[in-house]
């Protein structure tokens, strides 16, 4: 098992507890790409145009629990796998 798919399982076990730089590579394993940065406000989106943006912010190096739950949700509904 790779280091992004062990990423991914540890997510899933404890999406309470993710420290915000491992929800960006998660992101980025994912497929997608920083579009753009506005202050704390980090933007991005997928080649595929049905996948919807992801708008994360850094939590003093942790990641907000419900959007690390909707990271989850869309790589589920739309079948994104660890690359």
């Amino acid at each position: 098992m790779s280091k992004r798919a062990k990423l991914l399982v540890a997510i899933r076990k404890n999406p309470t507890g993710v420290r915000f730089d491992g929800l960006v590579k998660l992101i980025l394993a994912l497929g997608f790409k920083l579009e753009r940065q506005v202050g704390s406000h980090a933007i991005y989106t997928h080649p595929r145009s049905a996948v919807p943006i992801i708008n994360v912010q850094n939590m003093r190096g942790r990641a907000k629990p419900y959007q690390v739950r909707q990271v989850l949700a869309i790589a589920d509904e739309f079948g994104l796998e660890v690359k």
